[in-house]
């Protein structure tokens, strides 16, 4: 199984069909087969006829009299004692015997029929009154050395009885024929139906193993395949936790493995990024920061400086005026106390004392208290407890 992962996607299509193909093949060839040879009138079937044929050709059949009845006209023309004695077992032990052997083998084994009938009663009777005859009346006269009698017992009611066993043995012949014959054409419409069958049954199987093949590889790349379209979604939306399982070293897993490697770039790639724009960030700020603090300190000590000593002049000034001419320089004095005022106001607002001095929370308290004096608005503000001192 892990070598089939590991085939290009292309390469198990292939392999797989062609699996499907050989063993499909191989099984109608082998059933096709095997029905002709095992058919009425196939090979197999014709070397079990023959053989039976020639059996039959060669031996007399046992539920036949023709045997006995030739055996005791051999018996009448005979006058060494020793074969009379061997013909006489011969007819009684073997003959007679398998002949009431095989009448009890038909009697159980042949359907209810005018074969059977004809078979197990009318030609048996006869038979058995033949046999009855020949052991109560014929072997008696030749044992006793009365051929004349044996002669007309043979030539007589024995052949009588032969006659009419044969009569009714004909007619089991000719019953069995048609038999036969209409038991091998059922036999032969038989086997065709089942060949037909067996061909729409391994055409099924073929289409309905291709179904299932499709249906399966289309499943083994689909699913893949969905599974990076909704990674890629999560990508797409930020999310770089995403670590596909890679189970084939085909087209869809090296795919996979690809994805996975694209993905762990981008997240090491944004997080590189994320810090890089956290330290421009924090340089600007830290800037801006610098800046404002250098603004400020600057109007401060500068700008407020010069102005604050330009105010304490101009009260100089006008201490040595005369009291009708201080109207406009005291209107001048008061702008530069508004002027002094505004710087100051800048400043703090550039680097308010009170956040370095206090920090952010204290800071933030006092602005929204400033707001609320100055704007008439009613601010409520409430922190919670700050566990580290922000920068």
């Amino acid at each position: 199984m892990k070598i089939f992962n590991n085939l290009k996607i292309s390469v198990k299509i292939f392999t797989v069909i062609l699996i499907i193909a050989i063993g499909m093949t191989w099984f109608g060839f082998y059933s096709f087969s095997t029905l002709n040879d095992l058919k009425v009138n196939g090979p197999v079937y014709d070397q079990i006829i023959q053989g039976k044929d020639l059996v039959a050709d060669i031996l007399p059949p046992p539920v036949y009299l023709i045997e006995s009845y030739l055996t005791v006209h051999e018996m009448i023309n005979e006058s060494d004692t020793a074969v009379l004695n061997r013909k006489t077992n011969y007819l009684i032990n073997k003959l007679e015997k398998e002949y009431f052997d095989r009448h009890e083998y038909w009697s159980k084994n042949l359907p209810e029929s005018e074969m059977k009938n004809e078979m197990v009663n009318l030609s048996f009777k006869p038979a058995e009154e033949f046999y009855t005859i020949v052991d109560k009346e014929f072997i008696p006269a030749i044992r006793n050395g009365n051929k004349q009698k044996a002669k007309e017992l043979v030539t007589g009611v024995l052949e009588e009885k032969y006659l009419e066993h044969r009569q009714h043995i004909d007619k089991v012949t000719a019953l069995a024929n048609d038999y036969c014959s209409r038991i091998e054409v059922f036999a032969k419409n038989k086997a065709e139906n089942r060949t037909l069958i067996l061909v729409i049954i391994g055409i099924t199987a073929i289409v309905t193993s291709i179904l299932f093949f499709s249906y399966v590889m289309s499943a083994k790349i689909t699913l893949p395949l969905k599974k990076l379209q909704k990674a890629s979604e999560q990508i797409g939306e930020g999310d770089y936790n995403i670590n596909l399982q890679v189970s084939s070293e085909d087209e869809i897993g090296f795919l996979s493995d690809t994805f996975n490697k694209m993905t762990l770039k981008l997240k090491k790639q944004t997080e590189e990024l994320e810090k890089e724009k956290t330290r421009r960030l924090s340089s600007l700020i830290d800037g801006q920061d610098m800046e404002r603090r250098r603004i400020s300190r600057e109007l401060h000590d500068g700008l407020g400086q010069n102005m604050i000593a330009i105010k304490l002049k101009l009260e100089n000034i006008i201490n040595i005026l005369p009291p009708e001419a201080r109207g406009s320089v005291v209107q001048v004095e008061d702008m530069f106390d508004g002027t002094i005022e505004e710087i100051k106001n800048i400043s703090d607002n550039l680097m308010p004392s009170i956040l370095k001095e206090f920090g952010v929370e204290t800071a933030l308290e006092y602005l929204c208290q400033t707001i609320s004096e100055t704007s008439g608005l009613e601010i409520i503000f409430d922190a919670l407890p700050m566990k580290f001192k922000l920068d």
